[in-house]
């Protein structure tokens, strides 16, 4: 008889056993800034270049042998509407997909979102050298040169000219705190349940 692994043992000593088959989305995740070049190339930071990576299907890393093939970003900028670059993976843009496709043909909702996410995307492949270029038009419209922010935002993350990002960012716990009180703990909110 095989003999069960400590983490297993402990799980069933203490009467619960955790399901290890789920799978966690992998999600975009930390503050960085790196610079961009005159011609819109910048790196994209490795931990977000990876969750991109893991979730393009097409993505295949290369090999001494073989080229392999880049993961891709979606950009998404509206003109006039939005302060900066929103980035998504293959995966990401795909469940954004799904979610427009619910509306009803013809519906302003499914018109408005069409335009934002299909109408004002642009398609770019992350380079052997873990950059992407960032279109003129969009580096021009925001005034992203030098230094410039990535924020990762679990399904996306956005791309901000640092003055943009500071200057119209309030902290997302002050906005709570102002609606909760002083008192609150975030952690709480870990549980909370989705509003259908």
């Amino acid at each position: 008889m095989a003999r069960p692994d400590r983490g297993d043992t402990r799980a069933a000593r203490s009467g619960h056993m955790q399901d290890r088959s789920v799978a966690v989305a992998p999600k975009f995740k930390g503050t960085l800034d790196q610079k961009i070049d005159a011609k819109g190339r910048v790196s994209v930071p490795a931990a977000l270049r990876k969750v991109a990576e893991q979730c393009d299907p097409d993505f295949v890393p290369p090999t001494r042998e073989a080229k392999g093939a880049p993961a891709s970003i979606l950009i998404v900028f509206e003109p006039g509407k939005m302060n900066c670059l929103e980035c998504y993976s293959v995966e990401g843009m795909a469940a954004i997909d799904a979610m427009i496709d619910a509306h009803d043909i013809g519906a302003p909702e499914r018109e408005a979102l069409e335009y934002r996410y299909h109408a004002n995307v642009t398609l770019t492949e992350i380079d052997g050298d873990g950059r992407i270029v960032i279109p003129l038009a969009h580096r021009s419209k925001l005034g992203l040169e030098g230094d410039i922010r990535f924020v990762g935002f679990g399904d996306r993350f956005e791309i901000w000219t640092q003055a943009a990002f500071d200057a119209s960012r309030t902290s997302p716990t002050q906005a709570l705190v102002s609606r909760y009180g002083e008192n609150l703990n975030l952690r709480s909110l870990l549980q909370a349940k989705r509003v259908e």
